[in-house]
C-alpha cells in the first residue's frame, strides 16, 4: 500500500499522488502517513464495507478515495442502528396512513358533493311554467299557469336514488349526461344550469 498525506491546513487525508489539497494546502507542508496504519489490522474488518459520509462511496479500506478516513462513528454497512431500522418502519407506516387518509378524503368529498348538489331549480324540458325549487332541505312546487305562489311546499329528503317530497310522495332521482333530474309523474324535471 502507498503512502497518504494529511493536510496541515484542514486535516483532510489526501492520496500520495495529489500535490495540493482541495483547500489549497501543499503536500510538502503536510504530514506523510503510511496508509496501512489507517486500516484496522483484523482481516474480518478489512473485508467489511462502509459508506463514506462525504461522497457516499462504498469502501473496504479505512480511507476513501475522496480523502475521508474511516472513524469509529462511521458504521459498517451491515451495522444498521436501531434508529435507522425504526426510521424505515416509520416511513412505511406513514405511507400507509397517508394512503388511507387519501382514500377516506375522496369518499367524504364525493359523499358531501352528492348531498349538497341536490339544491337547485328544476324545470321540465321545454316548459318554464312549472318548476320545483329545492333549497336547504325545503321544496316548493310551482305551476305558474295556476298561481304565482307555490302549490306545494315542505321538507325533502334525498335517498340514494329517490327524493321524498313531504306531502307529495317519493320520486325517482337520477343523473344523465346533461345533469341531474327528478322524475315526477313521468315527467323529467331537469336542474337549471347556472
Amino acid at each position: 500500500m502507498g503512502n497518504v498525506w494529511k493536510c496541515k491546513t484542514c486535516g483532510k487525508i489526501n492520496q500520495a499522488y495529489v500535490g495540493t489539497c482541495g483547500c489549497g494546502g501543499l503536500k510538502e507542508d503536510g504530514i506523510l502517513i503510511n496508509e496501512e496504519n489507517l486500516v484496522n489490522d483484523s482481516e474480518s474488518e478489512k473485508k467489511r464495507k462502509w459508506q463514506c459520509p462525504d461522497c457516499l462511496k462504498i469502501n473496504e479500506l479505512g480511507i476513501c478515495t475522496c480523502g475521508h478516513v474511516k472513524t469509529n462513528t462511521d458504521k459498517f454497512i451491515d451495522e444498521k442502528t436501531d434508529l435507522e431500522q425504526n426510521t424505515n418502519a416509520e416511513i412505511k407506516k406513514n405511507i400507509v396512513i397517508a394512503i388511507i387518509i387519501a382514500c377516506i378524503s375522496v369518499v367524504i368529498f364525493f359523499t358531501i358533493r352528492s348531498i349538497t348538489t341536490m339544491d337547485g331549480t328544476y324545470y321540465p324540458i321545454g316548459d318554464n311554467t312549472v318548476c320545483l325549487v329545492l333549497k336547504n332541505k325545503q321544496y316548493e312546487y310551482y305551476d305558474y299557469n295556476l298561481s304565482d305562489k307555490p302549490l306545494y311546499k315542505g321538507s325533502y329528503k334525498k335517498k340514494s336514488t329517490t327524493v321524498v317530497l313531504e306531502g307529495m310522495g317519493e320520486f325517482k332521482f337520477g343523473r344523465d349526461k346533461k345533469g341531474k333530474y327528478i322524475r315526477i309523474w313521468f315527467i323529467d324535471f331537469y336542474r337549471e344550469r347556472l
